[in-house]
């Protein structure tokens, strides 16, 4: 599937609108009635779903065929995703990545946009609308912040590693295991926002990121950036990610060396 100048542009162009419109006006502005818990210790605001719905209708003009899997608005009952994984343009949105910090009137949150053709991830989108930075990525054609190619860490030694593990999602055993591994990395923390750690590890300020819980509004647009900026995301078995299979467990990491020792350590 080709992607446009154009489009890349277009769809930057409508984030950062977006972003401006719907998200940044409430930022530090939200009133209590307008955060609103969607599920046990996640919360929604008015900003997600008033960004969303700008999103969707502007990424519908450009491919009107198009299908979505946007993070507010979808429902697994309507769609299985192993019809969408045959579709030739599926728009995976996340509308605000880090509401919890959004609420809280911390910076770490962005948007972010993937495009996916039969299953595969072929560009992808984060703009950090508090920081003011856009990243964008295409299969093959690299990785770019602010128009500034973008390549990966090369550290490879476990004790030197700097990166981010998110367990919530993780069974107790996992976790445990985990958690009692980490002290062999070097350093971890984390932001409580994807895009941003993926969008580290293109920049080479963290080496890591792992998960358990993988819905393809939180990997599909940070997955395929690392990898334009020459990292590696699998699942836990090495297998490749594809954002429509339910498979848990994933390992973003900035080379193979680093994604083998972190695996061993991790999840072997």
């Amino acid at each position: 599937m080709t992607i446009r100048d154009a489009m890349l542009e277009h769809v930057t162009e409508l984030m950062r609108e977006t972003a401006a419109s719907e998200i940044m006006p409430r930022f530090r502005q939200l009133r209590d009635d307008e955060i609103m818990e969607k599920s046990p210790g996640e919360v929604v605001t008015v900003a997600d779903r008033a960004a969303e719905a700008r999103l969707i209708q502007g990424l519908r003009k450009l491919i009107p065929a198009a299908r979505f899997v946007a993070e507010e608005t979808w429902n697994l009952g309507t769609t299985d995703f192993d019809v969408l994984a045959e579709t030739d343009a599926v728009w995976v949105v996340d509308p605000l990545d880090g509401t919890r910090n959004f609420a809280a009137g911390q910076t770490t949150f962005a948007v972010m946009v993937a495009l996916l053709h039969r299953g595969e991830t072929v560009a992808s989108w984060i703009h950090a609308p508090a920081d003011e930075w856009t990243v964008v990525a295409q299969t093959g054609a690299g990785t770019y912040l602010n128009g500034e190619r973008l390549h990966v860490s090369e550290h490879t030694t476990l004790g030197t590693m700097h990166g981010a593990i998110h367990d919530h999602f993780m069974p107790p055993e996992l976790r445990q295991h985990v958690a009692t591994a980490v002290s062999s990395i070097g350093q971890s923390s984390t932001t409580g926002c994807a895009a941003h750690e993926y969008v580290a590890i293109a920049r080479a300020s963290k080496d890591f990121a792992l998960y358990y819980r993988t819905l393809p509004w939180d990997h599909a647009p940070g997955a395929l950036i690392v990898q334009e900026a020459g990292g590696f995301v699998l699942h836990y078995d090495g297998q490749p990610f594809y954002p429509l299979q339910a498979t848990s467990g994933l390992l973003a990491a900035s080379s193979r060396e680093a994604w083998d020792a972190l695996s061993a350590l991790f999840v072997s």
